[in-house]
C-alpha cells in the first residue's frame, strides 16, 4: 500500500514538521558533542614527552660527571655520588627497559647505539668509588655527551614533527566535521524547502479541488435547471396544444361565416396568424425537447425533395416580397430519396425563416444539389450577419444575439442543428457582419428506387469489425453478415477492437457504445487516429438513447438503436459501405 493511500496529505505535512524539528534538535546536541571532542580536543602531549625524556637523561648525566669531578677534587663526600650516579641510572631504565617511555623513545632515530653507549655506563658491576672511578666515569661521560646532543637534536625534531602531524590531523578532523555539518545543515535546508513546497502544493491542491467542486456542483445545477426547463416547457407545451388546436379549429370555421369585405375580416387574419405563430413556437418547443431527450428518430421514406422545396417556397415568398426581398430557389430534378421528408422539410423552413427575418435588403438563395449519396444544401443570405462572438453558441436552444428580431424564439437553429445530427450530416456556418451569411448542410440520403432491392441485392464485399460484449449478438450478426457476402471480425473488448483498428484495414465498424466499463468511442477515436482507417465510416450501437448525446457523436456515420432489425443494418450497410469500400480502394 503506497504512502499516499495509508495516510493523508495532512499528515504526511505534520509528520514531515515533526521530524524536521527532531532533526534541528538532533543537529544542535551533535554539533556540540563534536565541537567538544572533535574542535576542543587538546592536542596530545606525547610529542613534547619525547623532548623531556631525553632533556631529564642529559641533566641527570651532567650531575654525574659534576659530582665526579668534585669528588675527585675532594669537594664532596662519595654518597653524594652515589645518590647521583643512582639517579642517572633510573632514568637510563627508561632507555633499556621495556614501557611507554621506551617506545617513544625508539621511534627516534641513533636510539639503538644511545642505548648501547648507555649500557657501558650503567651497567658495570657495583663498586666503592675510588677517586680512579670517579675519573674514569667523567671521562666515559664527556665522551658520551656530543652522542647524547646529538640524539636529544633528533628527539626535537622528531617532536616537531609529531606536533606538526597532530596539528594537521586536527585541521582535517575540524574539516570533516564543518563539513559534514554543512551537508547535514545543507539536507535539512532542501528538506525544509521541499516540505514547504509540499505544503504549497497541497494548498493548491485543495484549492483547485474545492473549484472543481463548486464547478461540478454548478455545472449539476446548470443541468438540472436545463433539465427542469425542458421537461416544464415539454409539459406546458403539451397542454396548450389542445387549446390551441381548438382556437385554431374555430378560427377556421369563423372564416367561413365572416366576409372578406367586412371589418371583422382583418382581425380573424390576424388571429389566424397568430395563433399559427404560436403553434409553430410550441411545435418548436416539443421538438427540441425530444430532440434533447432523444425521444425524436426519423422515419425514412420515399421523398420527392423537388416539391418539398416548393411547398416551403410558396409558404415564404409572399413573406420575403412583403420585406422587399428576392428569393431564388435552385432546386433542379433530383430522383426521389430515401429519408425524413418532414423533418428535411423542417430545416429547409427554418433555415429560410432565420434568413428572412435578419436581411432587411437583398436577396436569399436556397440551392440543392444530390451526389455521391449526399444532399447538398446552401442557404445564403445578405443580411445583418453572425458576429464571431454568436458562432459559438449559434446552434444552443435559446441563444440570441444582439441583433435578435421579433418572432425569435431561439430555437430555430438549435433544432436544425439537432436534426441534421440526427439525418447524420454536417452543418456548418460562414459569416460577415453586415454581408450576410451562407448555410452548408450535408445530409447522407440513398435514392429511393434503390431502396426496394436492398434486401434482395447481394452487397459489395467488404470487411466490417463488429464489437459487441454480448456473445449471442456478436455470433447472430456476424452469421447474417456473413451469409450477405460480407468479411466479419468480432471482438468483444475495448483494448481487442483498438488493436484491431490500429493494425488492420476495415470498410465498416460496427461498435457497441456500451461495452462494460468502457465505450465504443474510444474504438471511434483510435481509428479517427490511425490511417488505415482515418475515413472508415462508424455505425454506433445501443440500448441507451443517452449514449447519442455525448460530445464524441460526431465521430458516428450512423446510429441504431437496440433493439434493431438486420434491414434497418442492411440499409445502413447499402448506404456507406460502397462508398467507404471505393474510398479505401482509392487511400490504397
Amino acid at each position: 500500500m503506497s504512502l499516499a493511500k495509508r495516510f493523508s496529505l495532512s499528515e504526511l505535512l505534520g509528520y514531515g514538521r515533526a521530524i524536521m524539528a527532531i532533526s534541528l534538535c538532533a543537529t544542535l546536541l551533535i554539533s556540540a558533542a563534536l565541537y567538544s571532542s572533535v574542535i576542543k580536543r587538546p592536542i596530545p602531549d606525547k610529542a613534547s614527552d619525547l623532548y623531556w625524556m631525553v632533556a631529564q637523561l642529559q641533566l641527570s648525566l651532567n650531575r654525574v660527571e659534576m659530582d665526579a669531578w668534585r669528588y675527585q677534587a675532594g669537594q664532596i663526600p662519595r654518597q653524594e655520588v652515589d645518590s647521583s650516579y643512582a639517579i642517572a641510572v633510573s632514568k637510563y631504565r627508561m632507555y633499556s627497559q621495556p614501557s611507554a617511555a621506551n617506545a617513544i623513545l625508539a621511534a627516534v632515530p641513533g636510539f639503538p647505539e644511545l642505548r648501547a653507549a648507555l649500557a657501558g655506563v650503567f651497567e658495570r658491576p657495583q663498586r666503592q668509588w675510588s677517586r680512579q672511578d670517579a675519573q674514569q666515569l667523567s671521562q666515559d661521560l664527556a665522551q658520551l655527551r656530543p652522542q647524547l646532543a646529538d640524539f636529544a637534536v633528533q628527539a626535537r625534531q622528531r617532536e616537531n614533527s609529531e606536533m606538526v602531524q597532530q596539528m594537521r590531523l586536527m585541521e582535517n578532523h575540524q574539516t570533516m566535521y564543518l563539513l559534514g555539518l554543512t551537508c547535514w545543515l545543507g539536507f535539512l535546508c532542501l528538506f525544509w524547502v521541499v516540505m514547504h513546497r509540499f505544503g504549497k502544493i497541497k494548498r493548491q491542491a485543495s484549492q483547485q479541488q474545492q473549484i472543481l467542486e463548486r464547478e461540478q456542483a454548478a455545472r449539476a445545477a446548470l443541468v438540472q435547471s436545463e433539465l427542469a426547463r425542458d421537461t416544464f416547457l415539454a409539459t406546458i407545451s403539451h397542454e396548450i396544444r389542445s387549446p390551441l388546436q381548438s382556437i385554431q379549429t374555430c378560427v377556421e370555421l369563423l372564416e367561413y361565416s365572416v366576409q372578406p369585405d367586412t371589418p371583422g375580416y382583418g382581425y380573424l387574419a390576424r388571429l389566424k396568424h397568430s395563433t399559427e405563430h404560436l403553434l409553430e413556437q410550441v411545435r418548436d418547443i416539443m421538438d427540441i425537447s425530444a430532440l434533447k431527450n432523444h425521444q425524436l428518430t426519423l422515419e425514412p421514406a420515399a421523398t420527392d425533395v423537388a416539391a418539398l422545396i416548393e411547398t416551403v417556397e410558396l409558404a415564404h415568398r409572399s413573406h420575403a416580397e412583403a420585406k422587399g426581398l428576392s428569393l431564388r430557389i435552385d432546386c433542379p430534378a433530383l430522383p426521389a430519396l430515401w429519408l425524413d421528408g418532414h423533418r428535411l422539410r423542417q430545416i429547409v423552413w427554418n433555415l429560410l425563416s432565420n434568413a428572412i427575418r435578419y436581411t432587411d435588403h437583398g436577396q436569399i438563395e436556397l440551392t440543392l444539389r444530390y451526389s455521391s449519396r449526399q444532399l447538398e444544401i446552401w442557404v445564403r443570405d445578405t443580411g445583418v450577419g453572425i458576429p464571431d462572438e454568436i458562432k459559438a453558441q449559434l446552434f444552443r436552444p435559446f441563444a440570441r444575439g444582439k441583433n435578435r428580431r421579433p418572432g425569435s424564439s431561439g430555437l430555430g437553429l438549435a433544432i436544425v442543428h439537432e436534426l441534421v445530427m440526427l439525418f447524420g450530416g454536417t452543418i456548418k456556418v460562414s459569416s460577415q457582419v453586415g454581408a450576410g451569411s451562407c448555410f452548408r448542410l450535408l445530409l447522407p440520403a440513398l435514392e429511393a428506387a434503390s431502396m426496394a432491392e436492398l434486401e434482395e441485392a447481394e452487397p459489395q464485399p467488404g470487411r466490417i469489425l463488429l464489437l459487441d460484449d454480448d456473445d449471442q449478438i456478436r455470433e447472430s450478426y456476424q452469421a447474417l453478415l456473413e451469409a450477405k457476402g460480407y468479411a466479419v471480425d468480432t471482438v468483444a473488448t475495448v483494448p481487442a477492437a483498438i488493436e484491431r483498428v490500429l493494425s488492420q484495414r476495415y470498410h465498416l465498424l460496427l461498435l457497441d457504445l456500451q461495452v462494460g466499463n468502457a465505450s465504443g468511442y474510444e474504438v471511434a477515436e483510435a481509428a479517427r487516429q490511425a490511417l488505415t482507417n482515418l475515413k472508415t465510416p462508424v455505425i454506433g450501437m445501443t440500448a441507451f438513447k443517452q449514449e447519442f448525446s455525448d460530445p464524441r457523436h460526431t465521430l458516428l456515420t450512423g446510429k441504431l438503436e437496440k433493439p434493431f432489425n438486420f434491414g434497418q443494418l442492411q440499409k445502413l450497410l447499402a448506404l456507406y459501405l460502397p462508398s467507404a469500400r471505393q474510398g479505401a480502394a482509392r487511400t490504397a
